[in-house]
């Protein structure tokens, strides 16, 4: 048995879709506030991608 869950985003209205964007970003900015949270999003990156968040930027192809 499969916990996953087919979810055709297209037939979601624009308005609907918007709104859950909205919701979502504001989630994780406020995540984002707490310093402990920032600090352990790096460590995660570092450990993941072997470079700091910002020198990721960098490798990306354009």
């Amino acid at each position: 048995m499969s916990n996953t869950i087919a979810i055709n985003t297209k037939s979601i209205p624009n308005a609907v879709m918007d709104k859950h964007c909205l919701t979502l970003l504001s989630c994780v900015a406020k995540f984002f506030e707490d310093p402990k949270n920032n600090a352990a999003y790096i460590e995660w990156h570092k450990e993941k991608y072997g470079r700091m968040p910002e020198e990721a930027k960098k490798c990306i192809k354009k």
